[in-house]
């Protein structure tokens, strides 16, 4: 954040028409978003404590095994999808064989 900070001041000074205007507002905001990261600051806006951080981390947990189950069946239905396709192709050569 301080490297951003810098860059903001040092571009202030030495990009004319820089200051004030449409990138400067946009990089000073984007900066100045990087403070609710910080978990300290994140902590004393919402009040939370260590068992709600707990319990985010073991939802956070949960819906990770989520996503690897869901994400390992949808390989098998490509899997599945590619096989049909497959014997399509074949039954389909197979006609096409038949008929020449």
């Amino acid at each position: 954040m301080a490297v951003y900070s810098i860059e903001i001041v040092a571009l202030s000074f030495v990009k004319e028409g820089y200051f004030l205007r449409f990138y400067f507002w946009l990089d000073l905001i984007s900066t100045l978003t990087m403070i609710l990261d910080l978990s300290w600051i994140n902590d004393l806006l919402s009040g939370s404590g260590g068992l709600q951080t707990a319990t985010s981390i073991v939802k956070i947990a949960r819906a990770s095994r989520v996503s690897k189950i869901g994400a390992r069946s949808m390989k098998l239905i490509r899997l599945l999808r590619l096989i049909r396709v497959l014997k399509l192709y074949k039954s389909a050569s197979n006609q096409l064989q038949k008929e020449n």
